[in-house]
């Protein structure tokens, strides 16, 4: 079975982590023309190292050993930027857009087949990228409990705003403290004690999260977030129509029902392509002990179905 690996890419004065499954960055010109390619977007913290169980298990259910995956990180959420001082430069939304497309435009071929999945946030992104790229064909995406409208609107985004305004400064604080308080071995076994639970791959993305500068991106990407998306965006929706599917969880505090019931609206958008979790996963599936396999299995069985247009 093939395995993840990591590599970064620089843009825009700071270096952002894509974790690779098959062909990598490096020579991607060459080895991904005319090649199917996966690319995941990441919710908030946008960390690619999330995504690695996620990753395997949909690679493996596929079945294609010609296929590759990448899983982009947020430019400012994952990068070689100090852990002690909060110095680095912060991203806003729009900029992550650009970062994605950037990334699209520079490495990858306009032959390859390109398949998007995003998670939370990122499929705002991957709504963002289809209405904005003037380079690629894009076959198709898969959201993965998608906040796309309403999100000060929803407990989870009533409950996260203070963090992004009010307590913004005492969290990069707490960060800068972690890491100057604790060697990098105690960290880890802190966070295995507190994310049991969680594969060991996720933890290590925990570990570099846990970073003044990578925790202030997340929270000022959080708050421009809620200030920003309110209004479900129909018309890009529409076009997606035949190419999209969407997971939803059954008690999402970020995406509750009614929101699948304002998608089915959509002209274009069928009752079958807004499914409903039957298995318990939660809105943060990344860091449950086996729910990221478990949906990778799902989302590689969906592939296997071929898009309406």
């Amino acid at each position: 079975m093939s395995t993840c690996r990591s590599e970064w890419y620089e843009w825009d004065g700071t270096v952002s982590r894509i974790i690779t499954l098959g062909h990598g960055i490096v020579d991607s010109h060459v080895n991904l023309d005319r090649k199917e390619l996966f690319i995941i977007v990441p919710g908030n913290p946008g960390q690619a190292g999330f995504y690695e169980p996620f990753m395997e298990s949909l690679h493996n259910r596929v079945g294609n050993p010609e296929l590759s995956i990448w899983s982009v990180s947020h430019a400012g959420h994952d990068s070689d930027s100090s852990a002690w001082i909060p110095k680095e430069k912060t991203y806003d939304f729009e900029q992550q857009i650009l970062h994605k497309l950037h990334i699209l435009e520079q490495l990858v071929p306009t032959s390859t087949r390109i398949t998007f999945i995003g998670h939370s946030i990122g499929c705002k992104i991957i709504m963002e990228i289809f209405r904005q790229n003037s380079t690629h064909s894009l076959s198709g995406s898969y959201f993965l409990f998608p906040t796309i409208e309403g999100m000060l609107s929803t407990e989870r985004g009533k409950q996260t705003y203070p963090l992004t305004t009010t307590f913004r400064i005492p969290f990069i604080l707490l960060a800068s403290l972690l890491n100057m308080i604790l060697p990098g071995k105690l960290m880890h076994l802190l966070i295995g004690l507190v994310k049991r639970e969680a594969p060991s791959k996720v933890r290590n993305a925990i570990r570099h999260l846990i970073n003044p500068n990578h925790v202030n991106n997340s929270l000022v990407m959080a708050k421009q977030e809620l200030d920003t998306v309110h209004e479900l965006d129909t018309d890009t929706l529409k076009s997606m129509g035949g190419r999209l599917r969407v997971y939803y969880g059954m008690n999402d505090g970020w995406c509750p029902l009614i929101f699948r019931n304002n998608l089915l609206k959509v002209e274009g958008i069928l009752e079958e392509d807004a499914v409903v979790d039957e298995h318990g996963m939660e809105h943060a599936f990344v860091l449950g002990s086996s729910s990221g396999t478990h949906l990778g299995s799902i989302i590689g069985d969906w592939t296997k179905v071929t898009w309406r247009t």
